[in-house]
């Protein structure tokens, strides 16, 4: 068995069966210095990255706790 650096997993992309991975959990093996929501905004223009085609969103409900 082959270790894996990070979490990959089948999943769907415009019908397509494909290995995808959190980017959050990208983003902190890769130990970026910056913000993750900056980052990821970042990479997505600089590779011309497009929704439903190359990435897809998933949004968690977040609750801000003082």
């Amino acid at each position: 068995m082959t270790a894996q650096l990070i979490p990959v997993f089948n999943g769907n992309i415009s019908n397509e069966t494909t290995l995808l991975c959190n980017a959050r959990e990208l983003h902190t093996f890769l130990k970026i210095g910056k913000r993750f929501a900056s980052w990821i905004t970042e990479r997505i223009a600089e590779y011309g990255f497009i929704e439903n085609q190359d990435y897809v969103l998933i949004s968690h409900n977040r609750v801000n706790v003082r």
